[in-house]
């Protein structure tokens, strides 16, 4: 691999750029940190891409079953490569016999700098392709309460500008877009989190804005505008099902008061929520803006109880190590800043 880009690098005549760097320091990080330590006779240098990239997705996936799946290969094939980059770093990365599997301290290592080596091959192979060219998948995770409109102007964006770009969209609650994040199953997320949250270790997030989080209600129901949570606790509620950040506050603080919310419907649409609430049957949890922007705005309320102040905060998530996805995480970037 580094023999290609050498060559590459000469028959084009081009100067050695970060990306070339990056590969050479981390495979060095890689030998020196797993091989110096070895008799140097004992141990294969050869390190292949195809072994690195089994290795860093059986490590993200815990199993060589759900790698195989994911990279088309037969579990045989997966082990094989596993193998295959501990001959040659002359130690072994992961301990096969815990469920799910565990890396050893150097496999957490190695994987690591596996991760900056995939990266940084990613990125050269991004910078040869212009934008809309660039083919494979982008697998986006949007949370449903962020407004199909957004939704729909986020893909079209991403779909003019990646023309061959494969892009496949997953709409679910917040939490199961971090998880499915945190294992690889998404290349990036835009969610919803609460007051504070942060992303998990690991992991690169965009904070792209805050807004305040309330109480819906009709205006035919006549809710004074200062309230305590517990003059709402006579009124049912139209919510997300669990999951949801701001529906998780809103049980606690009524805990508190030692009664559970009264749950009309748990339905993930919110235009169905909303007719329910425009109707005064139930009231509902949402952003100040939706609220503003909704086709209903004129017959409904946003009230912020004096006990219950939150701000919701939309944010993009990604693995640092996005590689050559970083063009269209970017443009996901632009479209949501300019649609807020």
């Amino acid at each position: 691999m580094f023999a290609f880009i050498l060559l590459f690098r000469d028959k084009r005549r081009l100067p050695f750029t970060q990306v070339d760097v990056a590969y050479v320091t981390s495979v060095t990080v890689i030998m020196d940190i797993l091989v110096m330590r070895k008799t140097p006779g004992a141990v294969g240098t050869d390190m292949e891409f195809s072994d690195l990239e089994a290795f860093v997705v059986v490590a993200e996936s815990k199993s060589v079953k759900v790698a195989g799946a994911r990279m088309k290969l037969s579990q045989s094939a997966v082990t094989r490569r596993l193998q295959n980059l501990e001959q040659s770093v002359g130690a072994v990365l992961i301990h096969r016999e815990a469920r799910p599997l565990v890396l050893t301290p150097e496999g957490a290592e190695a994987y690591k700098h596996s991760k900056n080596v995939l990266a940084a091959i990613d990125s050269m192979r991004a910078a040869m392709v212009p934008d809309a060219e660039m083919k494979g998948e982008f697998r986006l995770g949007i949370s449903m309460s962020i407004g199909d409109m957004l939704l729909a102007r986020s893909i079209e964006s991403l779909c003019r500008e990646f023309q061959n770009l494969q892009i496949q969209v997953v709409v679910d609650e917040s939490h199961s877009l971090m998880k499915k994040v945190e294992r690889r199953d998404l290349d990036a997320v835009v969610i919803l989190l609460i007051d504070d949250a942060r992303v998990p270790e690991g992991l690169s997030g965009d904070l792209l804005s805050h807004d305040a989080m309330g109480v819906v209600a009709a205006k035919s129901l006549a809710i004074p505008s200062s309230v305590r949570l517990a003059d709402l606790m006579e009124y049912a509620w139209a919510l997300n099902p669990p999951g949801c950040s701001a529906r998780d506050e809103l049980i606690r603080g009524c805990n508190k008061l030692g009664e559970p919310p009264r749950i009309l419907v748990e339905s993930s649409g919110a235009a169905l929520k909303l007719e329910l609430i425009e109707k005064g049957l139930g009231i509902g949890l949402a952003r100040k803006k939706d609220v503003a922007a909704s086709r209903r705005a004129n017959r409904l309320r946003f009230i912020v109880p004096t006990d219950f102040k939150h701000r919701i905060g939309t944010w993009l998530v990604c693995s640092p190590n996005i590689g050559r996805l970083r063009a269209p995480v970017e443009c996901l970037k632009r479209t949501l800043q300019a649609s807020d």
